[in-house]
């Protein structure tokens, strides 16, 4: 007989001793159990965390040990947040300033008069501001594609780097340059 103290939540052991005599102070959380069985192999006072208590059985749960990422897969996944960080810092610059701007954008695209109103606000002849609007939308376009090009480029280039260095050598060149423009060579 093996006298055991569990965790009670978990019933995971903490402790065990073949020595009844032995004055074991219970605390919050913790029960007392007399295990009457064998000790499975390889388990010790060191590991005994990882064996809990299943009906009359005790179970090891230690997970394989999880591979560890190597430094290279490390890096190149910090490359990709990083990358998509900026991304998303570029494209904040497209947005609108002010809430429900995008529907404002589609109701000038949408409403000549909403648009004539505003021209006549700003001082502007329709014909002027409604080119304005329609080159603003045409920019704003291209420059959301660009930084999505540039996205998947540079997302390839990441995936495809053999090195460190390389990974490093990609993300100085996607942090310093304008994303909203084509970067692709």
């Amino acid at each position: 007989m093996i006298r055991m103290i569990l965790d009670s939540a978990t019933m995971r052991v903490i402790y065990y001793t073949a020595d009844y005599n032995e004055n074991i102070a219970l605390v919050d959380r913790t029960l007392c159990y007399d295990y009457d069985g064998e000790l499975p192999k390889g388990m010790s006072l060191n590991n005994s965390w990882n064996y809990r208590l299943i009906g009359n059985q005790l179970v090891n749960t230690q997970s394989a040990a999880a591979k560890k990422p190597s430094l290279l897969d490390s890096n190149r996944k910090e490359a990709q947040r990083l990358l998509i960080e900026k991304i998303n810092q570029a494209r904040q610059t497209l947005l609108p300033t002010c809430h429900a701007g995008e529907w404002v954008r589609r109701l000038k695209l949408e409403d000549s008069e909403f648009l004539a109103q505003l021209a006549q606000i700003l001082g502007h002849q329709a014909e002027t501001y409604t080119n304005t609007v329609l080159n603003l939308k045409k920019q704003r376009e291209q420059q959301l594609k660009n930084s999505e090009l540039n996205r998947i480029y540079y997302r390839q280039k990441i995936s495809k780097a053999q090195s460190n260095e390389e990974i490093i050598a990609i993300r100085d060149e996607f942090a310093n340059a304008d994303l909203l423009t084509s970067q692709i060579k």
